[in-house]
């Protein structure tokens, strides 16, 4: 007999080289998307949004566009704010509708506070709009509401690059290190330490050069 963790590994192990686990609820629901993902028995009731959301999970790993968005906006309507994340990286990454992408983070963000859209939303005001306070509001805010990886790293790079070393390593500090931007963060906090002993090292420096003056 099939169990409800065997049903959940199954669906986690199909979507992992592509999606985050979102959290199922509902064993029922459980129950319909290890059957869909298994033999492709689709559920003609109307299902909970995290369902719709893994049907467009599934057909994005079949690279099936059309299908992808068709469930994810079904989702999307229900109030999922994963399917409007995704549905904006979509129109990002495949269609480069910039607009669309930012309708849909925003949505993600005023109905989910989705900390990826925001992060998505502050790589966006840094990248193209190169409107930094933007960025910095967007980036704090998905670290106020609990990211503690690329939104950390992002700021860290924004006050890096503006030579504000003690903000860089303050945001530096808290990545996790299992991202995949750690080393970067442990190296630009290298630098950091860096610059300030050499920093000391020129202080003490004018200082010995005004006693022999």
């Amino acid at each position: 007999m099939t169990t409800e963790a065997d049903k959940l590994n199954y669906i986690i192990v199909t979507i992992e080289n592509d999606f985050d686990f979102v959290r199922i609820e509902n064993s029922a629901t459980i129950d319909k998307i290890y059957d869909f993902y298994k033999n492709q028995i689709l559920s003609l009731e109307k299902e909970e949004s995290v369902y719709y959301l893994y049907l467009g999970f599934y057909f994005h790993i079949q690279k099936n566009d059309e299908k992808m968005k068709e469930y994810l906006l079904i989702s999307a309507e229900l109030g999922n704010s994963h399917a409007m994340f995704h549905l904006g990286v979509h129109y990002d990454d495949v269609e480069r509708n910039l607009e669309e992408a930012k309708k849909y983070w925003l949505m993600a963000i005023e109905s989910g506070n989705n900390t990826e859209a925001m992060n998505n939303m502050g790589c966006y005001y840094m990248d193209v709009e190169r409107n930094l306070e933007e960025a910095k509001k967007y980036f704090s805010m998905a670290v106020e509401n609990g990211d503690d990886s690329n939104a950390n790293i992002n700021l860290g790079d924004i006050y890096f690059d503006e030579r504000n070393l003690e903000e860089a390593k303050k945001y530096y500090s808290k990545v996790d290190c299992f991202n995949a931007n750690y080393g970067k963060a442990s190296n630009r906090i290298g630098m950091y330490y860096y610059d300030l002993e050499k920093d000391e090292d020129d202080e003490k420096t004018n200082i010995e050069k005004a006693k022999c003056g």
